[in-house]
């Protein structure tokens, strides 16, 4: 990273596990801060080895490591004969000029832990265990497991993994994963990071919101959780100065008390955390232990505590996204009033059931508010939903005068309006958009939300100009109501420091 310091050399004695690396702010004192701590070595290495480099797991981490960026160097290693990349390979660790600060190790399970081993002899910072074939494939992989297990009780250097797709800091250039999709794609540097059991929910994760115009912060998929969990992620990237939002994917977890000590150094750097916990049911509890042999644990626990935490648990993936990457753009309501404007008064109902629904309250519109609009518009309807009907389209002024009346007089934290194919209409859409941005930039304080069919170009405008954009109305009206209550644990109840752009 640019004008950062060097790392200092790897080893137990070198500050790289006790110090806090850049943009890792010192200030809290939690459980969890051992565990943020203790992972520079593994998101900021100042070196990078990957034993059986000559894999094919292992030769993309390498690659990807060599060509993206990582302004360190990268070593591979391998027994096998022949270059990797054009590059020989070192046949062992100890071959290297001097210990890693991080190694990657691709080698076949019943060699992993040897691996292992050697780079904790050698006094190297963090271990990543892509392999597979642990305890997620049955009582012989649970062997394997076990030594890896005991080999991170009894050190310092931390492990992820095994049965993992790695770990990135694109801001860094360190592309250390099994992700395919890289070979074609770029991921710049943003400010989302993702912490994920699971290693391909956390790429479909990281493309979707790239879809969406939101970058990585911090990546990393912990698998079989041998040692870093989920908990020890949360916990750092809730102390990177470059993550404003965090995403995390659990199956389950085996600390429920660390886990919450993360969430509350979340909550404290008023960073917001989208979850996703699956295995709420006996079957989806099934599937988690046959994956990563976690235990999916009781699920009204797990609800407990995020409600306690202010952490928006979704309920889908989409929904995820959708939440995370309003929560990205800063867009927090003041509190839970939501006015719904719509042209359909079928979907105003829609939208009522899911405001009510999802803790939102549709208060009605002031009186002398409603009767102004009535005169002007006798076909609309002025509570709250306020149906307009299309046809106040036919005459700008009066949408002008309603979009006013919602927005400045109605009292609301939040407007989600319903504009339903209007934005296929390229004749219709240009003055509505000038509209639209005026209204959003004479009321920044206000959380607004559209829902209609638009092109990619126009909804890119409109987000620009600070729109949450849907098609589905009741994703829209679903996401302001997550907003309201992250906003009501983080920003409202909560004493502390002003988050990012408050005085």
């Amino acid at each position: 990273m640019p004008n950062e310091p060097p790392l200092p050399a790897a080893g137990h004695d070198s500050g790289l596990v006790s110090g806090l690396g850049p943009g890792l702010d010192p200030g809290l004192d939690s459980s969890a801060e051992s565990d943020s701590d203790s992972l520079r070595a593994l998101f900021r290495p100042r070196s990078v080895a990957v034993v059986g480099a000559s894999r094919e797991i292992g030769e993309r981490i390498f690659r990807y490591l060599r060509d993206r960026g990582f302004p360190g160097p990268v070593y591979p290693v391998s027994a096998s004969p022949g270059p990797v990349h054009g590059e020989e390979p070192l046949p062992s660790l100890g071959d290297l000029p001097s210990p890693a600060d991080l190694v990657f190790v691709a080698a076949p399970a019943r060699d992993a832990a040897d691996a292992v081993r050697a780079a904790d002899d050698l006094g190297c910072g963090a271990c990543v265990v892509v392999s597979s074939g642990f305890a997620e494939s049955g009582p012989e992989g649970e062997a394997l497991q076990e030594r890896i297990e005991a080999i991170a009780r009894d050190t310092d250097m931390r492990v992820v993994g095994p049965n993992c797709m790695g770990v990135m800091n694109p801001r860094l250039g360190l592309f250390g994963t099994s992700m395919s999709a890289l070979d074609e794609i770029e991921l710049p540097a943003g400010n989302v990071a993702v912490i994920s059991q699971s290693g391909a929910f956390g790429t479909h994760a990281a493309l979707l919101l790239r879809d969406r115009g939101h970058d990585l912060s911090l990546w990393c998929t912990t698998g079989n959780e041998c040692d870093v969990d989920v908990a020890d992620g949360i916990a750092c990237a809730a102390r990177d100065e470059d993550t404003e939002v965090i995403v995390a994917y659990l199956e389950g977890c085996r600390d429920l008390e660390k886990l919450e000590a993360a969430l509350a150094v979340a909550a404290e750097t008023r960073k917001p955390i989208v979850v996703l916990k699956t295995g709420r049911s006996a079957a989806g509890a099934a599937a988690a232990r046959a994956h990563t042999a976690a235990d999916a644990g009781d699920d009204t626990s797990f609800s407990e505590m995020f409600e306690r935490c202010g952490v928006h648990r979704a309920r889908t993936i989409e929904e995820l996204i959708d939440v995370a990457g309003a929560c990205a753009a800063d867009a927090f309501p003041n509190g839970r009033r939501a006015g719904l404007l719509t042209i359909s008064g079928g979907v105003g109902v829609v939208m009522t059931d899911a405001a009510v629904r999802a803790g939102l309250e549709v208060a009605p519109m002031p009186v002398p508010v409603q009767s102004e609009i009535k005169a002007l518009l006798p076909f609309a309807s002025a509570r709250n939903p306020i149906d307009c009907t299309a046809q106040v389209f036919d005459d700008w002024s009066l949408f002008d005068h309603l979009l006013d009346a919602v927005v400045r007089r109605g009292g609301y934290d939040s407007i989600v309006l319903f504009l339903a194919t209007v934005g296929a209409d390229p004749a219709m859409m240009e003055p509505l958009m000038s509209r639209l941005e005026k209204v959003r930039a004479a009321h920044p304080d206000r959380v607004m939300a559209l829902s209609l069919i638009i092109d990619g170009e126009r909804r890119s405008r409109l987000e620009r100009a600070g729109f949450l954009v849907f098609e589905d109305p009741t994703r829209a009206v679903n996401t302001v109501a997550a907003l309201s209550h992250i906003g009501d644990h983080l920003f409202r109840r909560r004493p502390g420091p002003a988050r990012a752009g408050e005085k």
